[in-house]
């Protein structure tokens, strides 16, 4: 049990979603100790519904939105597979339609989220996710023409001399 524990706390996907991982920790404190609540702290993105549960709420005709702390790659994925089955079919239309209308939502926050660079719990997550993801970092370097003589119009003489001894013909290519 500590082994699988252990692997838990290593894994990032597991680290990053801290529902799943207060679920994963209950669950073997349960099989250990037996009732852990009275020693494991529920976190706010645990109080959320998981995706089947909230599958299971808009079926019962609970009005139910999706809020920051849910993990909406886990909703879509779960709704995708719940509405791809051939027994969607078979429920009501007001429960196809509420089911529906909940997975746009979800849908819509997580655009949001990425658009935004938000995590999970609605949070901004700052610039170092950009530049892992291919932005151009911001420097407060000098400008490359700073660092570079390329004086053309109106060379001083050491700079025209220079220029004219690396090949460059400029005002003073005479000299």
């Amino acid at each position: 049990m500590m082994l699988a524990f252990r692997m838990w706390r290593s894994d990032p996907q597991v680290m990053l979603n801290r529902a799943y991982l207060y679920r994963l920790t209950r669950d073997a404190m349960d099989s250990v100790i037996g009732d852990s609540t009275a020693y494991l702290p529920v976190p706010e993105e645990a109080k959320l519904p998981s995706a089947e549960e909230a599958i299971q709420l808009v079926l019962a005709g609970e009005r139910l939105e999706p809020k920051p702390g849910i993990d909406p790659e886990n909703y879509l994925r779960v709704f995708v597979s719940f509405i791809d089955a051939p027994e969607f079919k078979t429920f009501r239309n007001d429960q196809q339609h509420a089911i529906l209308a909940f997975f746009a939502k979800v849908k819509f926050m997580k655009e949001v989220f990425d658009k935004f660079n938000l995590n999970n719990s609605g949070q901004y997550e700052g610039m170092m996710n950009q530049m892992a993801g291919g932005m151009p970092p911001v420097t407060a370097n000098k400008n490359p023409s700073q660092t570079m003589n390329q004086m053309k119009v109106g060379e001083t003489g050491n700079s025209a001399m220079q220029n004219n001894k690396n090949g460059m013909k400029g005002a003073m290519a005479g000299v």
